[in-house]
C-alpha cells in the first residue's frame, strides 16, 4: 500500500514548478499550544503578518481549548526548495491516500517520494493560493529567531486584525 502513496505522490508533485527560499529569508508559524515546542507544527508564512493572522483566525477556538498563541520567527539553514501545489491540499491528499490522511504522515511520505523523483533537496511544497509552506522535517531545516508568546503573539494578531482578539 505504502508503494501505491509514493507513487501518487510523484504523480502529484513530478511536474509541478518549484519554488525557492533563499538562506537570508525567514518563514513564520502562528499556531496555538499547549505547551512551548518549537516547530508547533509543518505549515509556514512567508510574511509575520500572515503567521499572525493566523492566531487571529483561531483565537476564539483555541482559547476555548486552553491554548496559547504562538508565533515564530524562522531562519533557514539553507537555501530550500518546494514544489508548488495549486490544487487544495485536502483533496490532492485524499485522492493520493484514497483516505484520510494526517499531516505527520504526509511529512513521512513526500520526502520518499521526493527521493524518488531524484530530487532530495526538496524540503516539502508550497500553496499560491494560501501562500503557505508545508515543511517536512522542521527541525532539521528552520533555526528560531524570535518566539512571540501568548499577549506578544495577541498583539501581533490584533495588529493585523485591526481589532483586539
Amino acid at each position: 500500500m505504502e508503494s501505491k502513496n509514493i507513487k501518487n505522490l510523484i504523480d502529484l508533485f513530478k511536474s509541478n514548478a518549484i519554488k525557492e527560499r533563499s538562506s537570508s529569508e525567514y518563514l513564520y508559524r502562528g499556531c496555538w499550544l499547549k505547551e512551548d515546542s518549537f516547530p508547533g507544527g509543518l505549515w509556514f508564512m512567508p510574511t509575520l503578518d500572515g503567521a499572525a493572522g493566523y492566531v487571529a483566525m483561531h483565537a476564539q477556538q483555541c482559547r476555548s481549548e486552553g491554548k496559547i498563541p504562538y508565533i515564530f520567527a524562522c531562519g533557514l539553514n539553507k537555501d530550500m526548495k518546494f514544489y508548488e501545489l495549486q490544487e487544495s491540499h485536502l483533496t490532492a491528499f485524499s485522492k493520493v491516500y484514497g483516505r484520510n490522511w494526517t499531516h505527520e504522515e504526509i511529512a513521512i511520505d513526500i520526502p520518499r517520494a521526493f527521493a524518488e523523483i531524484g530530487d532530495e533537496s526538496v524540503n516539502g511544497f508550497y500553496r499560491p493560493q494560501t501562500d503557505e509552506y508545508f515543511v517536512c522535517k522542521p527541525n532539521n531545516h528552520l533555526s528560531l529567531i524570535k518566539k512571540l508568546k501568548n499577549i506578544e503573539a495577541l498583539k501581533e494578531a490584533s495588529r493585523v486584525k485591526g481589532r483586539s482578539v
